[in-house]
């Protein structure tokens, strides 16, 4: 364990540059720095450092946040735009807003889940006094069933890049390709944030379960509750299509071997195919394994 001088300077040796303030606060929570011992500086000063440094890390933090809103605004309001300009694409961003816009996707479809299943537990439980029981055998697959909705989700807005990739291969390098259809993914965040705002708005109670007396009423309240988040988050998957009918018209448009319309059939037919796959494949088994283990 050393002082903080003599780190920096063994850190100046083995890596031939200064550490940054992350890495010197790193250092002292893992205890390879030591405060108490210091040989350079007394204890005010040692203390001195470290809130500054922290402050650093701190206003670091706050810029970088800064950016990335910032950056996702402009994608919201222009995609097109930032997906077809040969610019340097931040690739962090567009990373986070992917696995961003799959976790919102998934948490709007799991709290719609959770809802139906505490107001249906509520009212079956009015008449047999189960209702706790019924929450807690719920639970055992509303957690595990949010990580599966986020792979889900994940997996299928990442299911039309690998035709992508072909569709657009006359113009586009794979990662070029690729970089510009996760830009869509900015509009595609601000849609799932709405459709997950919304499933808590939605009227899903106990009273409004038990008056499904009817097929009426059963229909207007999947109209008013199912078909809105399935509109929402539908709508958001539709913006992936355009998305993908953009950049493969942009990559063919002056392609004279094949018309444009063949290359957008297979783009749509090999995304539809794909996730077709996924679904059979990857996404059916998993959910299949989860409601098999449940215990009522």
């Amino acid at each position: 364990m050393a002082n903080k001088q003599e780190w920096i300077e063994y850190f100046e040796l083995m890596h031939h540059r200064q550490p940054t303030a992350d890495e010197i606060l790193a250092a002292i929570e893992e205890g390879d720095i030591s405060l108490s011992h210091s040989k350079v500086a007394n204890s005010a000063t040692t203390q001195r450092e470290l809130s500054q440094d922290v402050n650093h890390a701190y206003s670091t933090a706050k810029h970088h946040a800064g950016n990335y809103f910032v950056w996702l605004k402009d994608r919201m309001m222009m995609p097109s735009k930032h997906a077809m300009l040969d610019e340097q694409f931040s690739a962090t961003f567009l990373w986070i807003t992917y696995a961003l816009a799959s976790l919102v996707a998934a948490l709007t479809v799991w709290n719609f889940c959770r809802r139906i299943v505490n107001a249906a537990a509520a009212t079956v439980g009015s008449f047999t006094g189960t209702s706790d029981s019924l929450v807690h055998a719920a639970s055992q697959y509303l957690t595990s069933g949010l990580l599966m909705l986020w792979i889900t989700f994940a997996l299928i807005y990442f299911a039309g890049v690998p035709i992508l990739a072909w569709t657009t291969k006359v113009t586009y390098r794979f990662y070029d390709a690729l970089m510009r259809y996760l830009n869509w993914f900015a509009i595609v965040l601000g849609i799932n944030i709405v459709a997950f705002i919304a499933s808590f708005l939605i009227p899903i109670t106990p009273s409004t379960l038990n008056s499904l007396d009817n097929m009426d009423s059963a229909i207007y309240f999947l109209m008013a509750t199912v078909g809105l988040v399935t509109f929402l988050l539908t709508l958001s998957s539709s913006i992936l299509a355009i998305g993908q009918f953009t950049l493969v018209n942009a990559a063919n448009k002056l392609e004279g071997k094949v018309d444009t319309l063949w290359w957008q059939l297979c783009q749509q037919v090999g995304t539809g195919i794909l996730s077709y796959l996924i679904i059979r494949f990857i996404v059916a088994p998993m959910f299949k394994s989860l409601f098999a283990g449940l215990d009522f």
